[in-house]
């Protein structure tokens, strides 16, 4: 066993990938982004530059705020869901509700996964024994 190993997982296709969302959103959206968390800075700071290089280590954005022109304040995350949301194809309600349906089907495939796992070790060492 080697002890201090840590296994190395790149995280800047996932970061990109929120940047490029973010981006997207602040150039196209109805709204405008009042704010960003940002993964590792401080809640709640204001952070709406996106004027960033590629070479550059790109901050893993979480949460964009949105404020209408009424002055309500949309919180989204940086994916296709909230792109939508912001660009007017989608209400807030149907975001919320997609939302809420894209983490209980990880759930749903997380915990069917875990029983079968446990199910197969299960039998395999009954079988076995």
């Amino acid at each position: 066993m080697i002890r201090g190993a840590t296994m190395c997982f790149s995280t800047y296709e996932i970061e990109r990938f929120a940047y490029e969302i973010s981006k997207e959103v602040h150039e196209n959206s109805r709204y405008r982004i009042v704010k960003m968390d940002i993964l590792g800075g401080k809640n709640g700071s204001e952070h709406t530059n996106f004027n960033l290089e590629y070479s550059e280590k790109l901050p893993l954005i979480t949460k964009l705020y949105l404020e209408g022109e009424n002055g309500t304040v949309y919180v989204i995350e940086p994916n296709e869901h909230g792109l939508k949301f912001a660009m007017g194809k989608i209400t807030y309600k149907e975001y919320k509700d997609l939302t809420r349906g894209e983490n209980f089907k990880g759930l749903m495939y997380a915990s069917i996964s875990i029983i079968t796992f446990v199910l197969v070790g299960w039998t395999m060492v009954e079988y076995l024994t």
